[in-house]
């Protein structure tokens, strides 16, 4: 009985004196830095998908094309209209040319006064036209730049669909640029990897991650930054997102969305809380409640 006490109470010491690594875990992807979202840039129907998921595209490249038959519509009525009005202006300057020789001052006068009137209009119905034309231009969406279409499945997804304003349509990652992770890290651990911080005096926390698909390789980061929110992830719960810098070039192979499994090194603790942190945290809220 007595050596089982001393083994427990040696325990408990260890628990206590003993010092190791606390590492918060975050799960997430492998991700290109340099990514962008194209958006519909007018409320439309999608014509033409021009790209599949994979393809590489350059900047400026056609990818998608909208319909929007009204605007098309308006867009035609007003350069008719236009073109009409400056064939009735040449009209009337002609008329103005023959009374002025005739030496019909009234006619000419009046004339003068017409045709300063269709010039109003030429004006205004040229800046409207100037508009509409830009809108219709819209209605073509292009890449902002070189990089790989990382959305799957885009005709699929969004052929003759109807898009709003703003709608993201697909993604475009430049996958020749540097790499980084994006995690989750549970809200809960947040308080650890901000102390870390505060102690080192600097961002940057050592971490360790394994692609989920090779989890016997382990290979090495550090945290870049921390975002300034929490959301919702539908596993995981209540999360806060963290961009961790890599070296790519240790990785075998860089896929878009590679799942990934890290640990952030938020310095030495007690191995007791290392071992059993998760489950005193949750007596010390429930205790508080």
């Amino acid at each position: 009985t007595v050596a089982i006490l001393g083994l427990v109470l040696a325990f408990l010491i260890a628990m206590f004196v003993i010092r190791y690594d606390y590492r918060a875990t975050g799960e997430g992807r492998l991700m290109p830095i340099v990514q962008r979202d194209v958006f519909a840039q007018q409320d439309a129907e999608v014509e033409e998908v021009l790209v599949k998921g994979g393809e590489d595209v350059k900047a400026g490249q056609l990818l998608v094309t909208l319909r929007n038959p009204q605007l098309q519509a308006e867009f035609l009525r007003i350069q008719g209209e236009l073109n009409e009005k400056r064939i009735l202006v040449r009209a009337q300057t002609s008329e103005l040319e023959s009374a002025s020789r005739a030496g019909q001052v009234e006619e000419a006068i009046r004339l003068q006064g017409r045709i300063a009137e269709t010039e109003i209009e030429i004006s205004s119905l040229t800046q409207e036209l100037a508009i509409l034309k830009d809108r219709v231009e819209k209605l073509k969406v292009y890449s902002p730049i070189d990089g790989t279409i990382a959305t799957f499945q885009v005709e699929q997804t969004l052929q003759n669909r109807p898009v709003k304003r703003g709608d993201v349509l697909l993604e475009v990652m430049d996958k020749t640029q540097a790499w980084h992770l994006e995690l989750n890290v549970k809200d809960k651990r947040m308080g650890h990897l901000l102390r870390a911080q505060q102690k080192n005096d600097s961002p940057e926390l050592d971490i360790e991650y394994v692609l989920a698909t090779d989890p016997e390789t382990t290979y090495h980061g550090h945290l870049e930054s921390i975002s300034t929110r929490t959301s919702v992830a539908p596993e995981e719960g209540h999360v806060v997102e963290v961009l961790a810098e890599i070296d790519e070039d240790q990785l075998p192979e860089l896929r878009i969305g590679a799942e990934v499994i890290a640990k952030i090194n938020c310095g030495k603790m007690s191995l007791g809380y290392v071992l059993f942190g998760d489950g005193l945290d949750f007596l010390r809220i429930q205790l508080w409640l």
